[in-house]
């Protein structure tokens, strides 16, 4: 069949004569001819090749997925068992050790630490012991009692290879902080009987344990560490990996024995009628008296004491010695009756009355009572100026018919530059200083439990 030509103006669309070399509607030079059967192909061969195209690419992949479901139901065993794995580690949410997890806290915590050698060594080889629920998981060989916090203090870097043991120390605060996940670090503040400071990072919760608690704990000491206080000054703490945590007093085999304890504790009364103190047992009495000393701390009698200078004792000690303290407004810190009270009761043995209305409002050296909060509140100005300028040194100690202990001690002043800024810097440094005493000290204390009651206290002569 004979192909029909046509020429077709490429400006209007006019169809041209065979013999029409130009358009005689526009002037627009003739194209070239062409079938319509060849210019009708020759425009439907573009989409007819796409679409050829995306058929053989579907039919490509469809075989290569086809093969690849053959090779998973019908392959070997062995070639099976690798994907699988895959599969099941994939979807399994994955478990972050004991070191992964305390260098997470070492760089998004408040307090600043780091983690020795030793303890990155014993936390890699005994992961599991972070923590344990019964005393029983954990190896005698890896705990050392002999282990304190002034050793660590002196020289962190030596300690970690071994679990180390707080015995009946109080909790100051403990916050839970959440991980996600349903999962939670507890952080507890420590402090020991002699004030020394612990903080611990527990892995997981601890739901009977309280502020004002005392509890006993099996912990790796990571390194010294120190947070920033309310008086923006730096409190020392040895920072330790939780491993078992129980209430105060109830870890058994994991503390001191008793016969040692209690020689340590019930000091020998030699020929002299003075008495042979135990190194830890002067220490303990040392820091006791400490105390007074750092509050400016003048006198004392049970017989007749103040109100007055119970309360300002115990709020300088916690000001220098604790967390309790908070900002109560803009221009006044505070602390909480109770926790004031606790402290008055713990170095005098006196439990003080709650103001009433009737002696509204009480105010003592500056120190208010807020009856609405039930705080003893104050100036920025009485602790802004508190340094720890004092350390108290024993001299000789005796004891009287009353069971009191009846110490003679001499107070040192130590210069500001050892001292450093802040109330809380270098609070630890007691005694064995190279400087001029300033005051005698004549004092009794009775023993209570791993603590004592003062029952007297005076400055006898100053220098």
């Amino acid at each position: 069949m004979e192909q029909r030509t046509e020429k077709i103006c490429t400006k209007c669309g006019r169809i041209l004569q065979e013999d029409e070399n130009f358009c005689s509607n526009c002037g627009t030079p003739a194209p070239q001819p062409q079938s319509a059967e060849s210019c009708q192909n020759q425009n439907a061969q573009p989409p007819e090749q796409k679409k050829s195209g995306f058929k053989m690419l579907l039919i490509i992949l469809v075989v290569i997925l086809g093969g690849a479901m053959l090779c998973c139901l019908f392959g070997d065993s062995e070639d099976t068992e690798p994907t699988e794995q895959v599969q099941v580690e994939t979807e399994e949410p994955v478990e972050s050790s004991a070191l992964d997890l305390y260098q997470t806290l070492r760089e998004n915590s408040n307090i600043s630490f780091y983690i020795t050698k030793k303890a990155t060594t014993f936390l890699k080889d005994h992961d599991g012991l972070f923590p344990v629920q019964s005393q029983e998981e954990i190896p005698a060989d890896l705990v050392d009692t002999s282990i304190t916090y002034k050793h660590i203090i002196k020289n962190d870097s030596k300690y970690g290879d071994k679990l180390m043991v707080l015995s009946n120390v109080e909790v100051s605060q403990i916050f839970e902080q959440s991980m996600g996940d349903g999962k939670y670090i507890t952080q507890l503040n420590l402090t020991d009987e002699n004030f020394d400071r612990y903080w611990v990072f527990y892995d997981g919760t601890l739901d009977n344990v309280f502020e004002d608690d005392y509890i006993d704990v099996v912990g790796l000491p990571l390194s010294s560490g120190s947070y920033e206080n309310v008086m923006k000054g730096s409190t020392e703490v040895i920072v330790l990996a939780g491993a078992y945590v129980v209430p105060g007093n109830t870890l058994g085999s994991f503390t001191a024995p008793a016969p040692a304890a209690t020689a340590d504790a019930q000091p020998a009364v030699q020929q002299s009628g003075y008495l042979s103190l135990s190194e830890a047992e002067t220490k303990n009495i040392n820091l006791f008296l400490s105390n007074f000393s750092e509050t400016d701390f003048m006198y004392f009698d049970r017989n007749d004491y103040t109100r007055e200078d119970l309360i300002l004792f115990a709020v300088r000690h916690n000001v220098l010695n604790t967390s309790k303290v908070v900002g109560f407004s803009e221009k006044e810190d505070g602390i909480k009756a109770e926790d004031l009270h606790k402290t008055v009761q713990k170095f005098f043995g006196i439990s003080l009355d709650y103001p009433t209305l009737e002696n509204a409002p009480e105010t003592v050296y500056g120190i208010n009572y807020d009856y609405n909060q039930s705080m003893y509140c104050w100036d920025f100005g009485l602790t802004d100026t508190l340094q720890i300028d004092r350390v108290t040194n024993l001299e000789t100690v005796q004891m009287n018919e009353n069971g009191e202990y009846v110490i003679d001690a001499t107070i040192y002043y130590v210069p500001p530059e050892l001292v450093g800024d802040g109330a809380y810097v270098n609070v630890w440094y007691r005694g064995g200083y190279n400087a001029e005493p300033v005051a005698k000290v004549s004092a009794r204390i009775v023993p209570n439990g791993n603590f004592y009651v003062l029952r007297h206290y005076e400055i006898t002569e100053w220098y």
